[in-house]
């Protein structure tokens, strides 16, 4: 195999042209590799470049004490391939003739795997290109036929042959072949099929590189134009190399150069980022190259493409995360590339660093978590499943194909058994909370603090099958009847930053114990039950919308905090402070424009949100804005804060003058933070359901515990029914971007809860400090909300 370069920034993006002569294909051919050269080239490796913590059977037997009936569904993965028919497409000399799989006489040493999607060219696709092409009638003497064997592509010629172009090595008998699943899989042969396809995530892993032909878009000539410039300013930057150029810019390089945004915007619009087995295949790889043509001015013109590496699409990444992305559904895309690319990137400088100090001793990278970043994007994605099912049974087999995409992707040691009748309907709910709970079993804090809405899951067939808390998991296929789980939907929002590194819950005291009860299932785990800051009176109306009711902490500080609070948010307005998109987004417009019809709610919010602050104290605001700070934002700063906490300063006067402009801006970009990660969006809760209120520790807090927390609670909550929880598991600092605030309401019976919603909880140093330390109370159960029947919670 070739070792990787030194890094470098050069030959990272590039213009390709295709000259006519390399779109010949005739030579070509495919043949079988050696079970010797297969073995050789297909090594066992860790997607994320770690050695794993759990093998797949004690990740197997954790499942089957948290629940049976899941765990059956799964069977350990094995690190040696089953019996693969390993195929590589290349030119030169072959032993025989004539059609079909030809043996090389020399076979190679590595391969570039190519990643595709089935769809249309951009203006009109040529046809894919014959198995056999016969000579015209009356071209040849005597009427003699030629027929010449050629490759059926799934690409345009041009981007076939750019993606040859990526091989090693030059003329006959090149030492590295091309795979791609069309040709190097016999599609006639339905057990060579399931075999190559458990086998997909290895073939990917040991490629060379895998190369992705974005045939669907086209770059447009003013996007070629910059690119073709900014070749030369980016290869010889002066930053180094462990950072991006043009980051940190004020105002961002993505806003002043819109043909790069709109090159950037046009590639993450490609459908290939929209299908599943296309995002597995990119997360499999250890480098990538990424090709898109350019659009020609005519059809006679030759092909060009522009090529870039995984090094520079996370360049483009890093810069495009300082701008909003005007396609929603592109924003969580950036957050997972971004996370991926970025551990590339550091698996690329240790291989490059090793080849040239062969030998060296580096510490171990840590194992990333991203089992559930993973479920959110891959089952945002569409998956066609076997296309020889009936409509309705292909859609739930390509969920299935889902599962061991995450499964692959996540690294875990885990596949899939073959399905069986008894298994249950792999509909998205039950696959989504087989994968939760295999994140429990594996210690993944995040499957604790997914936010999106409850899953739906198969209710119990009869009463008797209470006591196997799983079997109602594996219900008949006539069984439909589902209720709402504990666990919530993964979301792209359960995760604050893409550069986030979160290590395993530590192990509990007590076990994790999952069961059902008739109506929803439960999990019983030890909780820590924070605390309001001071004595519960009633409810206090503040001076809002009619439809806002808020229930701050019953302090009598409480409406000076919210009046100073209104009244720095409203002056904001006025003066047209800018900040991050979540404030920009709703401010008035220029020219008399009305006004946003959620203005009012999210102007509220901000306003609660400061109030919070002032009543938490600047050093709890301090902390907070440190450690939740977005890129290069320039710090908040303590000479800023005593000017806002002064209740002696005219915050109308001092935030129009230079200094407080600067501080006000600040304050607005913390306050947007807070509003954007501490309101459950993914939920469908908004500004105006939820209202931020302050917490403080349990109230058997060790002596010395202390400092205060923030998190949204809805507005409906019923004073003195309503709590908020943090599970012991997630109670260390170290999860303080998770949602782990659980909103729960008490059951009739002791110790029984409901879970009604859950947040981030936003805590300063000391206030983690201590909740890391408390050990909460054991034997809780948490349960799933009951459905509405008749008009009421049943």
């Amino acid at each position: 195999m070739f070792n990787n370069p030194p890094l470098t920034r050069h030959g990272q993006l590039a213009l390709i042209p295709i000259s006519p002569a390399a779109l010949d294909t005739s030579r070509l051919a495919v043949h079988v590799l050696s079970p010797a050269a297969t073995t050789a080239l297909l090594v066992p490796r860790h997607p994320w470049g770690v050695r794993p913590q759990l093998s797949g059977s004690q990740l197997l037997a954790n499942l089957h004490q948290l629940a049976p009936g899941v765990a059956d569904l799964f069977a350990p993965k094995s690190a040696e391939l089953p019996r693969l028919t390993f195929r590589l497409v290349n030119e030169g000399k072959v032993k025989g003739a004539g059609a079909g799989e030809r043996a090389r006489e020399e076979e190679e040493e590595g391969y570039v795997a190519m990643s595709y999607c089935w769809r249309k060219k951009v203006g009109g696709a040529s046809p894919p290109v014959p198995m056999r092409e016969r000579s015209r009638p009356g071209a040849l003497p005597f009427g003699w036929v030629r027929t010449v064997e050629r490759f059926p592509i799934p690409t345009s010629e041009g981007m076939f042959a750019a993606v040859l172009g990526e091989r090693k090595g030059g003329g006959e008998g090149r030492r590295e072949g091309v795979w791609f699943d069309q040709v190097c899989i016999n599609q006639d042969d339905e057990n060579e099929k399931a075999v190559s396809i458990g086998a997909m995530d290895s073939i990917y892993k040991n490629a060379r590189a895998v190369v992705i032909a974005l045939d669907d878009i086209e770059a447009e000539p003013e996007e070629v134009a910059f690119l073709h410039h900014y070749i030369q300013a980016y290869e010889n930057a002066s930053e180094p190399l462990t950072t991006q150029p043009n980051w940190g810019q004020r105002p961002p390089f993505m806003h002043t150069q819109p043909a790069f945004n709109s090159f950037f915007t046009r590639v993450l619009h490609s459908v290939w980022f929209e299908r599943a087995w296309c995002g597995h295949e990119m997360r499999l790889g250890r480098t990538h190259v990424f090709l898109v043509p350019c659009r020609a001015a005519s059809p006679e013109d030759p092909y060009t493409f522009i090529r870039f590496t995984g090094t520079f699409f996370l360049h483009m990444l890093t810069l495009s995360s300082e701008v909003m992305a005007t396609i929603p559904a592109h924003e969580a895309r950036k957050t997972a590339l971004q996370q991926l690319f970025g551990r590339r990137s550091l698996i690329y400088e240790r291989e490059a660093f090793l080849a040239q100090n062969p030998g060296a001793d580096l510490p171990p990278l840590p194992e990333p978590i991203v089992l559930v970043t993973m479920m959110a994007d891959v089952f945002g994605m569409k998956a066609g499943g076997n296309p020889r099912l009936p409509e309705r049974v292909r859609a739930l087999d390509a969920n299935r194909d889902k599962v061991s995409i995450v499964l692959n992707t996540a690294g875990l040691p885990l596949a899939l058994r073959p399905q069986k009748h008894t298994d249950p309907p792999f509909t998205e709910d039950v696959c989504l909370h087989a994968l939760l709970l295999i994140g429990l079993a594996a210690r993944d804090p995040i499957a604790l603090c997914t936010t999106g809405p409850p899953l739906r899951l198969p209710s119990p067939p009869s009463p008797s099958q209470h006591d196997n808390p799983y079997l109602s998991h594996i219900p008949t296929h006539f069984n439909t009847a589902t209720t709402p789980s504990w666990l919530r939907r993964p979301t792209p929002l359960d995760i604050v930053s893409a550069g986030s590194q979160l290590p395993r819950f530590p192990p509990l005291t007590g076990p994790l114990t999952l069961g059902h009860d008739g109506h929803s299932d439960f999990i019983q785990l030890p909780l820590n039950f924070l605390s309001f800051p001071t004595h519960q009176q009633h409810p206090l109306q503040q001076p809002t919308p009619p439809h806002m009711h808020h229930h701050p902490p019953p302090d009598l500080q409480w409406p000076a905090h919210l009046a100073r609070a209104t009244a720095f948010i409203d002056t904001c307005i006025t003066t047209r402070i800018s900040s991050y998109n979540m404030w920009q987004s709703w401010q008035p417009g220029v020219g008399g424009e009305p006004p946003h019809p959620r203005a009012a709610s999210m102007a509220h919010a901000f306003a609660a949100t400061l109030a919070c602050a002032l009543f938490c104290g600047a050093r709890w605001t301090l902390d907070v804005a440190a450690r939740f700070a977005i890129g290069n934002t320039p710090p908040l700063t303590a000479e800023a804060l005593a000017m806002l906490f002064n209740p002696y300063v005219d915050l109308g006067v001092h935030v129009r003058s230079p200094e407080g402009r600067g501080m006000a801006t600040l304050v607005v970009n913390l306050l947007a933070t807070l509003v954007a990660y501490g309101i459950p969006w993914a939920a469908g809760e908004s500004e105006g359901s939820v209202v931020p209120t302050p917490v403080g520790l349990p109230a058997d807090a060790g002596e010395g515990a202390g400092g205060l927390g923030v998190v949204w609670l809805p507005v409906e909550q019923v004073v003195g029914g309503w709590r908020v929880v943090v599970p012991v598991a997630v109670g260390g600092g170290e999860f303080e971007a998770l949602a782990r605030g659980w909103v729960v309401e008490a059951k009739r019976a002791e110790g029984e809860w409901v879970l009604r919603g859950k947040g981030v909880v936003f805590g300063d140093r000391r206030f983690d400090a201590s909740l890391g330390a408390c050990r909460g109370v054991e034997g809780c159960r948490v349960f799933g909300p009951a459905d509405f029947v008749g008009g009421r919670r049943g």
